[in-house]
């Protein structure tokens, strides 16, 4: 594929079948079977798929995403299934918990409940969607707004397998409509009917996968996040050199100071590379110490964070100039731009996308 996207910018989620298949010689691997030099180069082709297109890398990084749980889930006929067939046959999707999720698990009788699953970027092209739900006893909306359940134990969350084809769903664009990522396309799935857990349309992937820092799927999905986000920024940065008006002397400090802080992401990424497939913890007890040794996960929600906050800065100096290209809605910079507006609101606030920074710097 030509830089600047030689297919066009993706704007409807029924077109990335078509668009995986054709770049499926760059995205088709099974992780377990990878060594770290193909970890690498799928991270690396995510990386520039991400500068072109933000809709199309979003979509990959799911697709993925939901692949590797197969593969490292336990054994069951879909993950044969994938492993005999092209990359575009099946598509997948993924979404954490939300508030207004309403499916649940019934652990008593086995089975998922009728309800809704929203936020789900890529609905509208999967096949099998890969969804954390919390059981039947839990109160959803309070367990996603605090992390805890209100008696002040974690709530176990499952996620869980299902397949579409198989199962009385439909799909619907309830979320709310954002400014831009229209080829991501996130919807809500409603389930019809119970759902029987443990067959051949349902399983459990994983119970608490976020919880368990060892499990190779956090560090895998973390590293395609900070991978999307190095792609975004430097997409955006690439297409603000291009106006004049950065050239101007007074516009040398700011010019100089992105590239330091985009020059800094992106070796803290190369270095995280190496690291996608250690399943050492580094977890340490003691975060008093002077210099005490970075957890693995502080390493990488600190990449996340800075990654977010330049995003942000970025957006803020195109609005500083004044750039009317940017705004402009009848071309591809404009898509462009509201793709990184949006992007910059995903997942968590920058204020809340850290974890323990406090303790761990010895702020007091």
């Amino acid at each position: 594929m030509q830089k600047n996207g030689s297919f066009g910018l993706m704007q409807n989620n029924a077109e990335f079948r078509s668009r995986l298949k054709i770049l499926t010689p760059a995205f088709d691997y099974t992780y377990s079977q990878a060594n770290l030099d193909v970890h690498k180069l799928f991270c690396y082709n995510l990386l520039y798929i991400a500068e072109q297109d933000l809709s199309l890398a979003h979509c990959i990084q799911h697709n993925q995403k939901t692949r590797v749980a197969i593969d490292l889930g336990p054994d069951h006929p879909i993950k044969s299934r994938l492993a005999n067939e092209a990359l575009h046959d099946t598509i997948c999707s993924y979404s954490a918990l939300r508030s207004a999720d309403s499916i649940k698990y019934d652990v008593a009788n086995n089975q998922l409940l009728p309800g809704k699953k929203c936020w789900l970027s890529n609905l509208p092209s999967a096949d099998l969607v890969a969804i954390e739900v919390l059981t039947s006893d839990i109160d959803l909306s309070y367990s996603v707004a605090h992390g805890y359940h209100k008696h002040g134990e974690r709530p176990d969350i499952y996620m869980v397998l299902i397949d579409l084809l198989k199962v009385k769903h439909t799909r619907s664009a309830e979320s709310p409509t954002a400014a831009g990522m229209k080829g991501a396309e996130p919807g809500t799935l409603t389930l019809l009917e119970p759902v029987e857990v443990g067959t051949d349309s349902c399983y459990i992937l994983k119970k608490n996968p976020s919880g368990d820092i060892t499990y190779d799927w956090v560090r895998y999905t973390w590293e395609c996040w900070v991978t999307v986000h190095l792609g975004v920024i430097l997409g955006l940065y690439n297409e603000l050199l291009k106006y004049p008006e950065v050239r101007s002397p007074e516009m040398s400090h700011r010019i100089k100071s992105f590239e330091l802080e985009i020059s800094a992401l992106k070796i803290m990424w190369e270095h995280s590379l190496n690291h996608i497939i250690d399943n050492t913890t580094e977890e340490r007890k003691d975060y008093t110490a002077v210099l005490p040794v970075t957890p693995s996960h502080s390493i990488r929600n600190t990449q996340y964070a800075t990654s977010k906050r330049v995003l942000i800065d970025l957006i803020g100096f195109v609005l500083e100039l004044g750039l009317n290209q940017f705004v402009d809605d009848t071309g591809p910079t404009w898509i462009k731009f509201k793709d990184a507006i949006t992007y910059s609101t995903h997942m968590s606030s920058l204020y809340r996308c850290h974890n323990r920074w406090p303790t761990y710097n010895n702020f007091q």
